[in-house]
């Protein structure tokens, strides 16, 4: 071979050998991350994850030495090399990026005369995923200076931080499992920084641009072999649930759909017993009848109040009485249910689930001609619980302050009032409670319902001013809340005919995350830190009690149809809480479920709780009784019983999973 020859294949190899030490880089971090942060797992579990985690990025690495490689043999042309790159990044952001930036692309929508969410959408892909090339160009300036060992450290760095977990939660884009598209485009850039930073001229560039042909190419086909076989062969579950903890697995989300576990493949059975009815389709069942006689008077007022974000535990005993001295006094004169749990964790899945009486895989999610990314029931016919109340003879109001519990949008549906009082952000619980005051004050002839949902202890948790931490942000929040709420208890309880007409709900659609399981905020697991909700319900003439059986806010709908006399819908899969309102203790046979993410949970009555991904196939159950923190996975593929269990929650979802022509379930981030 000529030297020119020699010259021109040594460079042709060189974008290759960048981005083969970049991955080396990347590879060795996530294993010590791996190594020192995965403490709680046993060597050989961390030691299999790592295996898989690396392979998936020894995947994503291979494609990107190969597309590298490309650059520099299409015609050794540095505007056909910079388009060649740019091309697959754009490719791999419209593949990976979509759902992370879809939520700045709502809000720039929004706020823009165009209003063209899908034109924003496409802009933000590509500014990020342009990042890819920039920074290649990037690196390969510093890699001409003596400073490139910098290179190689900011690539370590940014790999350490887009493993790490999730303790560091200011660190907003790289420490939450939130947006996984961007911890592959993170992954590809601390590569990409690292590798090509290092000087051509290197020893170890020279070695890996120079190496001999063909024990190069099977060094080659060996990592590719590799790769294939990470992603080709699916984790056993224990290993699974060590990836899903660990970020630096940026692969695990887009490759879990193209597999399957063995209990997914399986038919499922409905359970035969008194349970049976809730594992199949209900559609030609009978409606539930009014239980008699009647709990509440002719002239009903009954008002639902939703407290967005807050924890069930806020109010087991008096910790947080000092903070909430309004809700632990309305506590102690309601039926407390202590063991209430969303339908989901975040409000769209559970507001839902509670309006509609099924859970979210059983409504029809669509985008349709909305301006935002995320999907909503807008075409679904179920019908909602305020519409049988409407159809019954009691008109209803809902005050609305997100935007997104319209009618239109399907969430909540069949007010027969509904008022939006949002203008730009969400509004104080003030502004929504006024006006259910003055309703209240103009004494309403016959039955009524009203509804509304507050807002103000949501994150950043600093509506009530700078705190030391995010929780005593929140809580002081929520203790602006307490204190607005104190006004209308004050209403009702200092007017004799109000004080008998007005049965007043309190709860939340779910809880918040501070740090449990390594996670903050909410919607992003479904274990009880964010399904326990507060449930209390104060009935005129019934006294205080405290219930511990396991209740769902699925419970409500049948409820409240209850309480003004009115017969359930055969679709509502919760059942009327009105016999602990009396004080009987009634047996319910329906099972407590939530969803969110793509994710399932049922809780059973023997108490154990099972959490399927449906994603990423994972199985996780815990038994609430001694381990009331979900700590330990007790879950054993080889124990019948603990695969019971799963077959159950498979079984009610296999029922009443919606199924349409064309349609699967979709993914909703919120």
């Amino acid at each position: 071979m000529s030297p020119d020859s020699a010259a021109r294949s040594a460079s042709a190899e060189q974008p290759f050998a960048a981005i083969v030490a970049g991955w080396l880089v990347v590879l060795a971090t996530d294993a010590v991350v791996l190594a020192t942060r995965m403490t709680t797992a046993p060597i050989g579990l961390r030691a299999a994850a790592h295996a898989f985690a690396a392979g998936q990025l020894l995947a994503l690495g291979v494609v990107l030495a190969c597309a590298a490689a490309a650059w520099r043999r299409l015609g050794q042309s540095p505007r056909v090399g910079l388009a060649t790159l740019v091309v697959v990044s754009w490719g791999l952001g419209a593949l990976l990026l979509r759902e992370d930036v879809s939520g700045l692309a709502d809000s720039l929508a929004k706020t823009t005369a165009l209003k063209k969410q899908v034109l924003w959408l496409v802009l933000l892909v590509g500014v990020a995923a342009s990042t890819w090339p920039i920074v290649w160009l990037g690196a390969s300036l510093l890699a001409r200076s003596r400073i490139w060992p910098l290179g190689v450290l900011l690539g370590v760095a940014i790999a350490a931080a887009n493993a790490m977990d999730h303790d560091y939660p200011d660190i907003h884009l790289i420490v939450t499992p939130t947006y996984p598209g961007l911890h592959v485009l993170l992954a590809v850039l601390a590569a990409t920084v690292a590798g090509v930073s290092i000087p051509a001229h290197s020893s170890l560039m020279k070695r890996l641009a120079a190496a001999p042909a063909r024990p190069a190419r099977l060094a080659q086909l060996g990592l590719a072999a590799i790769a294939v076989v990470a992603v080709a062969v699916w984790p056993a579950n224990a290993v699974l649930l060590v990836l899903e903890r660990h970020l630096g697995a940026v692969l695990l989300t887009y490759l879990g759909p193209l597999h399957s576990i063995p209990l997914e493949r399986e038919t499922v059975v409905a359970p035969d017993g008194p349970t049976h009815e809730w594992f199949v389709s209900r559609a030609d069942s009978a409606p539930v009848a009014a239980s008699t006689p009647r709990l509440l008077p002719a002239d009903a007022i009954v008002l639902l109040v939703g407290i967005d974000s807050m924890r069930g535990e806020l109010l087991d005993g008096d910790a947080y009485r000092g903070e909430l001295p309004g809700l632990s006094r309305f506590r102690d004169q309601s039926v407390y249910f202590r063991a209430a749990r969303a339908a989901g964790s975040s409000t769209a899945p559970s507001m839902s689930a509670l309006f509609a009486g099924v859970s979210y895989s059983s409504l029809h999610w669509t985008r349709g001609d909305t301006n935002d990314s995320l999907v909503y029931p807008i075409d679904d016919e179920t019908k909602r619980f305020p519409q049988v109340l409407e159809a019954g003879g009691v008109p209803s109001t809902h005050y609305d302050g997100t935007g997104f519990l319209l009618g239109k949008l399907g969430i909540v549906r069949g007010f027969s009032t509904e008022k939006s009082l949002r203008k730009g952000g969400f509004p104080k619980a003030g502004t929504l409670l006024t006006p259910i005051e003055e309703a209240l004050r103009a004494h309403p002839e016959g039955p009524r319902f009203y509804f509304t949902h507050l807002l103000d202890a949501h994150s950043p948790y600093s509506g009530a001013g700078p705190r030391a931490t995010p929780f005593e942000g929140y809580l002081a929040e929520l203790g602006t809340v307490d204190k607005r709420l104190r006004k209308l208890f004050e209403l009702v309880d200092g007017d004799e005919t109000l004080r008998a007409r007005t049965t007043i709900v309190l709860m939340s659609d779910h809880g918040e995350a501070f740090g449990e399981h390594g996670l903050q905020r909410h919607g992003v697991s479904l274990y009880d830190e964010l399904l326990r909700v507060p449930l209390l319900i104060r009935v005129p003439g019934v006294g205080p009690r405290v219930i511990d059986d396991p209740v769902s806010l699925m419970d409500l709908g049948p409820t409240f149809l209850d309480l003004f006399g009115m017969d359930t819908p055969c679709h509502f899969m919760g059942q009327s809480l009105t016999g602990y309102l009396r004080g009987e203790q009634p047996v319910l046979g329906r099972p407590i479920v939530a969803e969110g993410r793509l994710e399932r949970a049922m809780i059973l009555p023997d108490g154990f709780k099972v959490i399927h991904d449906t994603r990423t196939h994972s199985v996780e159950v815990y038994d609430l009784h001694r381990d009331p923190g979900e700590l330990s996975n007790v879950f054993d593929d080889r124990d019948p019983a603990m695969l019971a269990r799963v077959r159950l929650l498979l079984a009610y979802f296999a029922a009443h999973t919606l199924r349409l022509p064309g349609y699967d379930v979709p993914y909703r981030k919120w």
